[in-house]
């Protein structure tokens, strides 16, 4: 796992540092990028949660590319991977890393300004996660890692996207986003709808709808803070040993910062859960995100 983070580490550094490089030759304040262009985004999530004699610890890498059809289409692909630390008080812990279900996606921009954006986009999560077949107690184990990992990449990120992680599942989503950035004023929006559809009986079909919406205010560096929810009104399993399960209605607040690196832009962020499914991220079973992301314009 040390040498994929290094590695993305790396790739954000050197890109960075040749967005900036080019940006000196730009006369003025370049907008903020809205991710209209073509574009390399490197990105990782951290997840904490501690429960009543152990702990869980993650990492979601995620390497995302846009490349643009012309001034308003364009192919988005996405690479998410899942690793998952699990300790227990008496010393000893496990891991487990995996790749979760890439993505591709077309997109439409529907209003570009220079100073703001709406995008539109559709696309399928390939089935890639797979729940491992249990002959003994090592494939046992590999099932209760692989639902840590699972569980740790979701709600580190407020159960967003849940397309990209969700087991035995070929997925179809549609996302609006839109954002604008006006005289030191930021505002976000974003909405999506997943249809989740099982390849095996291991999994059942689920529909995720989503909403987000932040505001900040700034101009190179932007501090921010916003609210997002996640509905799941059919059946789920539910992470939480105190909830029963049935529908979801997963709410969060983010705060963090939006910084200008030229014609790049980096993006931190805090996830706090809220409520059912992952409850309060502090509280025993919940979970608490990080999230870090780099995004250079090429």
């Amino acid at each position: 796992m040390r040498p994929l983070l290094s590695s993305l580490a790396l790739i954000a550094l050197v890109a960075l540092m040749t967005s900036s490089a080019h940006a000196e030759e730009i006369e003025g304040d370049p907008p903020l990028y809205f991710g209209t262009g073509n574009h390399v985004k490197v990105g990782v999530d951290m997840g904490i949660s501690s429960f009543s004699n152990g702990s869980l610890l993650s990492f979601t890498p995620t390497l995302e590319g846009r490349f643009a059809i012309g001034d308003q289409f364009g192919i988005q692909v996405i690479v998410p991977t899942m690793f998952v630390s699990l300790s227990n008080d008496g010393g000893e812990s496990s891991s487990r890393f995996e790749l979760a279900n890439p993505t591709i996606a077309f997109e439409a921009v529907l209003d570009k300004m220079g100073r703001g954006a709406t995008i539109v986009r559709g696309g399928v999560a390939l089935p890639l996660v797979s729940f491992p077949d249990v002959v003994d107690l090592s494939g046992l184990e590999d099932i209760i890692l692989q639902s840590a990992n699972i569980t740790m990449s979701a709600g580190s990120r407020g159960m967003f996207n849940l397309w990209r992680y969700a087991p035995d599942t070929l997925s179809i989503f549609g996302e609006l986003v839109g954002a604008v950035d006006y005289d030191g004023l930021y505002m976000e929006f974003g909405a999506g709808v997943g249809f989740l559809i099982p390849t095996s009986d291991n999994a059942d079909t689920e529909i995720a709808v989503q909403a987000s919406a932040k505001m900040g205010l700034g101009t190179t560096v932007i501090p921010f803070i916003g609210l997002g929810f996640v509905i799941i009104p059919t059946e789920y399993s539910s992470p939480n040993p105190d909830d029963g399960g049935g529908d979801a209605f997963q709410f969060g607040i983010q705060a963090g910062v939006i910084a200008k690196l030229g014609n790049a832009r980096l993006d931190f962020g805090a996830q706090l859960n809220i409520d059912s499914p992952f409850g309060f991220s502090f509280d025993d079973g919940g979970a608490f995100g990080l999230n870090l992301a780099a995004t250079v314009p090429f």
